[in-house]
């Protein structure tokens, strides 16, 4: 990799959602890993831009949730279900869909959702339109790479002296 960075092949490591952004519309890159959402927006500003599925594999992303002993001094026990009933139900992973790109831990229940709520037929489109798209990622078998290495301070150290070549 560093004698590929000397050649010019990497444009930068991105640390901002806006630098992802940047690479595209300046034109500096033409292949870059980035958020789902960055591509959204660099389409939705007239590029040509696409989010591609890797054929080899897919990063784990998730969000865990827990409700933190001291929410029980707070009282808001009920309130924080709620919240939690609402991240896990239909209207949530619909309106993720449509506007980040991503996926709900349901969105069985965010297609129904749409549909129930009278959403136009291009927005019940884009809730279907990734629906499929994640069962494509999760028929792959290597879909299950963590986000990590499992020697991270070793791979810590193999980027910094990358950065720093």
């Amino acid at each position: 990799m560093i004698e590929r960075k000397k050649a010019g092949q990497f444009r930068n490591l991105w640390k901002t959602y806006d630098e992802q952004i940047a690479n595209f519309v300046n034109g500096e890159v033409l292949v870059q890993r980035c958020w789902e959402p960055a591509v959204k927006d660099v389409k939705g500003r007239g590029h040509d831009v696409e989010y591609a599925t890797c054929s080899d594999f897919h990063i784990n992303w998730m969000h865990a949730t827990s409700i933190p002993v001291q929410a029980a001094e707070r009282e808001n026990i009920e309130e924080i279900y709620r919240a939690l009933d609402w991240f896990l139900g239909g209207s949530y992973a619909a309106e993720l869909a449509v506007l980040r790109g991503y996926t709900g831990s349901r969105m069985d229940l965010g297609l129904e959702y749409a549909k129930a709520a009278g959403w136009p037929a291009d927005k019940v489109a884009a809730v279907e339109a990734n629906i499929v798209k994640v069962k494509t990622k999760f028929l792959n078998p290597n879909y299950w790479i963590g986000g990590a290495p499992d020697d991270l301070a070793a791979h810590d150290a193999e980027m910094a002296r990358f950065r720093n070549a």
